[in-house]
């Protein structure tokens, strides 16, 4: 995290600030790591805590208070100060929470102060803590104790290690925002939800004022949705990636065309479980000067990642990554309707299953291949495989997409078979935990103005058998 700066650190409108980082190890103690230049680098000191600590859920930087808080922190059982080793042992996180821009004067004159505090959330025997860490000023000594205040529970439901969101309220006040299943949530001390107003009022409570985690909202997916792309005007709801990307919106159909990243994609968040993703694709009244694609993708980032696409000719290929291996791709050609001049295609997940689909009719669908992910090479050493390398075509969706050549070793990728992945995995490669796809929708590549994109569905998986 970055403190506040004071009134000599500023570089025009840029805060040159002290840059903190707060690491815990797998056997419970706390580091901090501190910076005030590049010349004299990193400090590393040990922080005392309350108990063996299993998350830094967040923390932010606050100004030091002019009085004292109204209500002091409740001191827990003596602090256990770590011993220092040389390294720290396996930090498992680094929480950088930016300090709000309300948190820091916005003048560049003499009130400008730099932080007084770090205050740091953090999980101790299922308990949540508040720590307050004097950051050092010039001409300090020993470096002053860190105190530490009991918060109240968080709600049944709210996963232990997950990381909150705190922000600055006020000098020496903070609070943290979180989010136990759909529902926001925010607490902090006794002093930050009464200013809050969300502290249980003394009457509730039967004695003094008690704070709390008070439920302030509802976190709302956008969920997924139909769309015919048949308007003048594309849907609000989608969202269009791809560097110079551009869409034309017609009665007839939506054309999404590739700028100069080469690719283009609309995506829409993409629904929990099993489900089918399904679009008609029509097909350039003139062969394109140069590949091209169209289809559908399902995108979590650039190593994980699911696309079905259609060429000019009606040749529809299966693409697949995960764990940052890109698998060679599976086609299967068609005998496009001259009528129609179309081809549909659509995945199907059931589970861990990936099947993608074709069609000429929309009616009568075929498997084009199907994809089950596998652990990498390197976790199956007892395989008795040996798996032959191979060179193919993948096609790569990202902000800012482009067609690669990627080598492999272990295709995974099984053309129009009808079990769970290939022999070449090997007999001990088995699949991995289903992907958390997070978008899905159209995606295109190459000199893609003539596809004609209609007709996107999502929906169950279908119960109608696909033809080999």
């Amino acid at each position: 995290m970055s403190e506040t700066a004071n009134a000599r650190a500023w570089l025009g409108a840029w805060a040159d600030a002290p840059v903190d980082v707060l690491l815990s190890d797998t056997s419970g103690s706390v580091w901090w790591l501190r910076t005030t230049n590049i010349a004299t680098g990193w400090k590393l000191q040990p922080v005392a805590t309350p108990a063996a600590v299993q998350a830094v859920l967040g923390a932010v930087a606050v100004a030091d208070a002019a009085a004292p808080a109204s209500t002091q922190p409740t001191q827990p059982t003596q602090p256990t100060q770590p011993t220092q080793p040389t390294q720290p042992t396996q930090p498992t996180k680094t929480l950088a929470t930016p300090t709000p821009a309300g948190a820091a004067a916005t003048g560049h004159d003499t009130t400008k102060a730099g932080a007084g505090f770090l205050q740091v959330y953090v999980m101790a025997k299922d308990t949540p803590y508040l720590g307050a860490l004097h950051v050092p000023q010039a001409g300090d000594g020993q470096a002053k104790p860190a105190t530490w205040t009991t918060l109240a529970p968080l709600p049944s439901g709210t996963p232990g290690g997950a990381a909150l969101a705190a922000f600055a309220l006020a000098p020496a006040l903070s609070a943290a925002v979180s989010v136990s299943g759909d529902t926001l949530l925010v607490g902090g001390s006794v002093d930050a939800t009464q200013a809050l107003g969300v502290t249980e009022p003394a009457q509730a409570a039967g004695a003094n004022a008690k704070p709390r985690w008070a439920p302030v909202g509802v976190v709302v997916a956008a969920p997924a949705f139909d769309d015919a792309l048949a308007t003048t005007a594309l849907d609000g709801r989608w969202s269009q990636v791809g560097a110079g990307a551009r869409t034309v919106a017609s009665p007839k159909g939506t054309s999404l065309v590739a700028g100069a990243g080469g690719a283009a994609a609309l995506l829409q968040a993409a629904a929990a479980g099993d489900s089918t993703l399904a679009v008609r694709v029509g097909l350039p009244a003139r062969a394109p000067a140069g590949a091209a694609h169209a289809g559908l993708v399902l995108y979590l980032d650039d190593s994980g990642w699911v696309t079905l696409l259609v060429d000019a000719t009606g040749n529809v290929q299966l693409c697949a990554a995960a764990l940052q291996q890109a698998m060679p791709c599976v086609t299967k050609s068609l005998v496009v309707d001259a009528t129609a001049h179309a081809v549909w295609v659509r995945i199907v997940r059931r589970g861990t299953m990936y099947m993608g689909e074709s069609s000429t009719d929309g009616t009568i669908w075929h498997v084009v291949g199907q994809w089950q992910p596998a652990p990498p090479p390197a976790a199956a050493s007892s395989s008795t495989s040996t798996p032959t390398s191979t060179s193919a075509p993948v096609a790569t969706p990202s902000p800012s997409p482009s067609a690669t050549v990627v080598p492999t070793t272990t295709p995974s990728v099984t053309p129009g078979a009808s079990g769970a992945v290939s022999p070449e995995a090997g007999p001990t490669d088995g699949p991995v935990s289903p992907l958390a796809f997070t978008e899905w929708g159209l995606y295109v590549d190459g000199a893609s103005a003539g596809f004609l994109l209609r007709d996107f569905a999502v929906s169950q998986p279908l119960g109608t058998a696909s033809q080999p």
